[in-house]
């Protein structure tokens, strides 16, 4: 996620939207545990960024807001409400 092949970026943030659409328990605490939600809000951030990078980027993050209060909480204290707003204009 945090490397600077594209491709590969793509691919790893794909891998993570995809651990975290199953349907029974995802491993939401898990992946905030690991740091990588702020990686993805980031990858938001750059515009220099694959558009379906970003989509997966977006697409894992509210998975992630999917989760319990404490998760989506999580999520708006690193600054994700104001990236995704950012991104409906």
């Amino acid at each position: 996620v945090r490397g600077s092949d594209a491709n590969l970026r793509h691919e790893a943030v794909a891998g993570i939207r995809k651990i975290l659409s199953v349907e029974k328990m995802p491993p939401i605490q898990q992946v905030l545990n690991t740091g990588v939600a702020m990686d993805l809000i980031n990858i938001l951030r750059d515009n220099r960024t694959m558009s379906k990078t970003q989509f997966e980027a977006c697409w894992a993050l509210t998975n992630i807001a999917s989760g319990t209060s404490a998760d989506t909480a999580a999520l708006v204290k690193m600054g994700a409400v104001d990236v995704f707003i950012a991104h409906l204009r």
